[in-house]
């Protein structure tokens, strides 16, 4: 059983499912229905087919293995058979041999007329023998060969006994042995002298009368005190037993053969194979004949060969029988098992389907009717009033309970929804209203905006005017205010160099008094000369001339004095009088100064108003400008508020709409 092949179309290796994603994929569009049914019929016919596999499996291996069993017991009853009769044939040259060997052992060896006696007699007595012989060692018989040279048919010119009896001229008769010391062609003499056993030569084709027989020769020695003497042997054709064996038919389509140790067709399915050499037999085959092992193979063309050995001789190589068959034979009656079981497995699972489907359609009855309510209530062709079969206590019952109870709540929740979403209309066409006229009031205020942003932007730009106009005049009076100190430092400067004048007109004046006092003087000297000069007479004449001169002199530069001092004295009082108007003027000048410097204070003063009120502009105009912007962001915002609240009264009338479809008792 070790070597069992089992036929390759039996072999179906697992290949991948490639279409079970699709599969899967495609029942989405199909019913709950007719998925629990496909499902439940797919899981049946699984069933069904793993059960029948397993069956068939099992049942194809019992039917292989009894097949096994049945050419196995074929093969040993046919080598019992062939066994068996080879046997009885080899024990009737055992026998003769064994008489040859008693009487020679009893030291009275047999004459050569009962050998030819007794060989007859075996002859005679054994119809399936073609000849039985008997052949003498030189001398071994009776030690009197020489007197039997070319004595008589059963001798030849050595004078030993190589009697041959056969039946080949149709009737009894005797003749010598030929080649029996011819070496190849004498081993039905050669293997017993050798072996000093039992011999049973490899089938061949022999000539008689005229046709060609297959047989074999079995001999027997004769043996005493360990001494090959001779042996005694017989051929037998081998065409009935091989057409007995050939005839054998365990199974349909079988054939039996009958092979000889060395591989040779006794028996064969085609009489051309008789006596040739077995060449589809493996070389392990043959090992295994010549072993006496049994043996099982499977050629290429799918027969199946068993092998049993068959122990003709003891002693001697075992023949075998070989069983052979093609094993769809063999399988035949496991195939129309199996096609019978796969036909009962159809219609096991047709009507397991059709049960399965009949029971998923009850059973799913109402889901079917949960879902044409659900379809009718979604087309709005059923009220929220419908309701399910709560009777049972399966899940389905507990379906309809739960579907119940929710179509309670939704036509509550429906009712709500329905309240709510009037409430949502209305309040959504009031603030519809209320956006209205708030755009209507923003687009007034951005348009206001726009207009104070434009008026704020022009003030910005007059103050800025200002405010530069004001930087200059700043920038004037800062340098009137320098001009005027300029002023007041050089009136300062007249004012001092004034009373320097004063006061060096003061001091000429001194200075003329002073010459006007030499004057004097000079003038009383020169009258003190002229007195003199007079007293001094005529020499005192020329310095009275002098005298005179120097007093008409002196009393000239007293005038010139005196006119000097007047003219200085009305220049003093004149630089008094310029003095004092350069005091007043750098008093006034003083004044102008502090007036401009005030001047340039509130100048700058109102410069930096003019900035900072620019400042402010500026900000005042981007906070306006930033109320216009969000203004205008506030317009687009109302009217998007607008737009909102007009689809939100518009999604609230398509959801009045929708509502009204489910027919709810909101009562």
């Amino acid at each position: 059983m070790s070597n069992a092949v089992f036929p390759s179309h039996r072999q179906v290796s697992p290949q991948p499912d490639q279409g079970g994603a699709r599969g899967a994929h495609g029942l989405r569009h199909f019913t709950l229905t007719t998925k629990l049914s496909v499902a439940a019929t797919a899981l049946c016919v699984l069933c069904v087919t793993v059960t029948s596999a397993v069956l068939g499996w099992q049942t194809y291996g019992a039917a292989h293995a009894q097949a096994e069993q049945q050419v196995m017991l074929a093969a040993r009853e046919a080598a019992t058979q062939v066994s068996a009769e080879l046997g009885r044939s080899h024990s009737a040259v055992r026998a003769l041999g064994d008489a040859f060997q008693g009487m020679k052992a009893s030291g009275h060896p047999p004459s050569r007329e009962q050998l030819d006696a007794m060989a007859r007699q075996v002859l005679e007595a054994r119809p399936e023998f073609i000849g039985v012989y008997s052949i003498w060692e030189p001398n071994a018989l009776d030690g009197r060969d020489a007197e039997f040279v070319n004595h008589s048919p059963a001798h030849d010119a050595t004078g030993r006994y190589i009697a041959y009896w056969n039946r080949g001229a149709g009737k009894i008769g005797v003749e010598p042995l030929l080649d029996y010391e011819k070496a190849g062609a004498n081993d039905w003499y050669d293997i017993p002298r050798k072996t000093r056993g039992n011999a049973l030569i490899e089938p061949y084709l022999y000539p008689v009368a005229g046709k060609e027989v297959l047989m074999t020769t079995m001999a027997a020695p004769v043996l005493v005190n360990g001494q090959f003497l001779g042996m005694a042997g017989a051929d037998l054709p081998l065409q009935d037993l091989a057409n007995r064996v050939s005839a054998l038919k365990p199974l349909p389509d079988s054939q039996v053969s009958l092979l000889s140790a060395g591989g040779v067709y006794v028996a064969a399915p085609q009489a051309s194979l008789l006596a040739k050499k077995a060449e589809d037999l493996p070389a392990k085959a043959l090992a295994h004949i010549q072993a006496g092992k049994p043996f099982h193979y499977t050629d290429a063309h799918g027969w199946v060969h068993r092998i049993e050995p068959v122990m003709v001789l003891p002693g001697t190589a075992p023949w075998a029988v070989r069983v052979s068959y093609p094993q769809q034979t063999a399988m035949a009656a496991a195939d129309a098992l199996l096609a019978a079981a796969a036909l009962a497995a159809l219609l096991a699972c047709t009507l397991a389907a059709v049960a399965m489907v009949a029971l998923v359609r009850h059973f799913l009855q109402p889901l079917r009717q949960l879902s044409q309510t659900m379809g009718r209530l979604a087309n709005g062709q059923a009220t929220l009033q419908v309701r399910l079969s709560e009777n049972g206590q399966d899940e389905l019952a507990s379906i309809g309970r739960g579907f119940n109870r929710f179509m309670d709540k939704i036509g509550q929740v429906i009712g709500q929804v329905r309240h709510n979403a009037e409430g949502v209309a209305q309040s959504s066409s009031e603030i519809a209203s209320g956006n209205a006229d708030l755009s209507m009031r923003t687009e007034r205020q951005a348009s206001g905006l726009q207009q104070t942003a434009s008026t704020m932007e022009e003030l910005s730009q007059t103050v800025k005017v200002n405010a530069d106009s004001a930087r200059e005049a700043n920038e004037l009076a800062s340098l009137a205010t320098e001009a005027a100190q300029h002023g007041g430092q050089v009136m300062g400067d007249v004012v001092s160099t004034m009373r320097e004048i004063h006061d060096t007109s003061r001091r000429i004046a001194d200075i003329i008094g002073t010459i006007d006092g030499i004057a004097f003087q000079t003038n009383i000297l020169a009258l003190n000369a002229a007195v003199e000069a007079a007293r001094a007479g005529e020499q005192g004449r020329g310095f009275a001339v002098v005298a005179s001169e120097v007093r008409s002199l002196a009393g000239r530069s007293a005038e010139a004095a005196r006119s000097i001092k007047t003219l200085i004295g009305s220049s003093v009082e004149r630089v008094e009088a310029g003095s004092a108007l350069v005091d007043q003027a750098g008093q006034t000048m003083g004044d102008v100064v502090q007036r401009i410097e005030r001047v340039t204070r509130i100048v700058s003063e109102i410069t930096t108003a003019s900035r900072e009120q620019a400042e402010g502009v500026n900000g005042v105009t981007r906070t306006v400008s930033d109320m216009d912007r969000n203004t205008q962001q506030n317009a687009a915002l109302v009217e998007q508020m607008a737009a909102a609240s007009v689809n939100l009264k518009e999604q609230a009338s398509a959801l009045m709409g929708a509502i009204s479809a489910f027919q709810a008792d909101t009562h």
